[in-house]
């Protein structure tokens, strides 16, 4: 079973220009954060600076 990767939400989310102030994430990462794949979380992620690039060792 995959690790569970959790949100970088802090539930005190105002979306400026579609993306949060407080966690960074676009409107429809948030929205989508619990149907996406292990994969598609970690390049979220990634993308915020919060997963080392090389894929951090989660295995799927």
């Amino acid at each position: 079973m995959p690790p569970e990767i959790k949100s970088p939400c802090e539930s005190v989310c105002l979306f400026e220009d579609g993306v949060c102030t407080t966690c960074r994430m676009t409107n429809a990462e948030s929205n989508n954060w619990r149907k996406m794949t292990v994969e598609d979380r970690i390049k979220v992620l990634q993308r915020l600076g919060l997963w080392p690039a090389d894929g951090g060792g989660a295995s799927a």
